[in-house]
């Protein structure tokens, strides 16, 4: 929940600014959290429209403190006025508050510290190791690129017309895995040197956090694969047909897959058999396992994220639309943390498995392309629009 200080002195802010319709949601919200605050009733009667609204703001300020002189003057100003009341913010027998429907305002943080990853590059993609100390990264003219995080010094260059749609560390971390024309391709992270191919031409991989599987697809043949990671043999193959597919992900101990279509339909299977367990109908544009393999979290177009159960193939929506459209969501490592971003150039970050709305930051150069987050979700590293690289430290 979003702190009553915050609100109370942003609403102040756009009282004295003229903004009263921001003023009004962020005071409001405020009043939400603690309805005998004194002075968010106070600022809040200079943002109301009418004096009736303005007479109620200012009898409740008097109601929480009758030495108010502001309310005295005003309330004196006011006397032949009849107060029609706003909001009320009564109790419950549980001592839970009734909830009020209004829109949410949110609250934009700065990151603690923010540096630029330095490079004459624009970046199209990026990849994070798994010990966070070296940014892989596909530049605008096709080559990959491995710096170290801490200085942006560059480790090795490889030139060579690599294709971003795959960019990945694998588990534990000694290779990058990269796509070029008819290949996958992997690289060793010391020496940047060619260690193998595979004859598969893929658009999306995802490794198993354990390094044994990955799942990956082919969208000319529209196929999906689960394969052997240590020899690359395809394990099982499925044939989609008709069906376009929008996303694909793999738990972290090689137990399940899913993938998303295009026709808002959710496959979750088998990695061992290829077997589907669950078809589920659900509004979704990107996906990704929580740690605890337990959990699928998918989002729709506006941000609404739902848990699905892969034991059950159940789910529930839990948090509320983003600003813009939905760019991509993650886990932070732990597991402890959630991050939604979208085409605004928000990042929302929530916690688990409480799911409040803990921060909103929001990005420095437009669209934000890729988020992600380090091992508890206290860092950042953030692929802007422009192709800029920033590593953020939240806390």
């Amino acid at each position: 929940m979003s702190n009553i200080n915050e609100l109370i002195e942003q609403g102040t802010m756009a009282v004295k600014s003229g903004d009263k319709v921001a003023a009004r949601l962020l005071l409001v919200n405020a009043l939400q959290i603690n309805d005998k605050n004194e002075q968010a009733w106070l600022w809040l009667s200079g943002a109301v429209d009418s004096n009736a609204e303005r007479k109620y703001c200012i009898e409740k300020v008097l109601e929480i403190n009758p030495q108010n002189q502001a309310a005295k003057k005003g309330f004196t100003v006011l006397a032949g006025v009849s107060a029609i009341p706003l909001y009320e913010f009564s109790q419950t027998g549980e001592g839970k508050r009734e909830e009020v429907e209004l829109r949410e305002i949110k609250i934009i943080k700065e990151p603690k510290k923010s540096r630029k990853l330095r490079t004459s590059q624009n970046i199209r993609k990026i990849a994070i190791s798994p010990n966070e100390l070296f940014c892989a990264g596909i530049g605008q003219d096709f080559n990959l690129y491995l710096w170290r995080i801490s200085d942006s010094s560059k480790q090795w260059q490889v030139k060579e017309d690599y294709h971003p749609e795959i960019l990945t560390f694998t588990p534990p971390g000694n290779f990058i895995a990269t796509s070029a024309t008819t290949t996958v391709a992997f690289i060793h992270g010391n020496s940047g040197r060619l260690e193998k191919e595979w004859p598969l031409s893929m658009n999306k991989v995802v490794f198993s956090r354990n390094g044994n599987s990955l799942v990956g697809w082919a969208m000319i043949e529209n196929e999906f694969y689960i394969i052997n990671a240590n020899n690359g043999r395809v394990m099982r193959t499925l044939k989609l047909r008709d069906l376009n597919l929008r996303a694909i992900d793999i738990s972290s101990n090689d137990e399940y897959f899913a993938i998303l279509f295009d026709s808002d339909v959710l496959w979750i299977g088998l990695i061992k058999t290829g077997e589907i367990v669950h078809r589920i109908e659900i509004e979704a544009r990107e996906m990704s396992f929580h740690p605890s393999d337990t959990l699928l979290a998918a989002n729709d177009l506006f941000g609404k994220v739902a848990l699905v159960n892969t034991l059950t193939g159940e789910w529930a929506s839990f948090t509320k639309e983003t600003t813009g459209i939905v760019e991509g969501i993650a886990w932070s490592q732990d597991g402890s943390t959630l991050i939604v971003w979208d085409t605004e150039g928000e990042i929302n970050i929530y916690n688990h498995p409480g799911y409040d709305q803990v921060e909103t930051y929001k990005g420095k150069a437009g669209k934000v392309y890729q988020v992600i987050p380090n091992k508890n979700g206290s860092a950042l590293t953030i692929l802007n629009e422009d192709g800029t690289v920033e590593f953020w430290s939240l806390s």
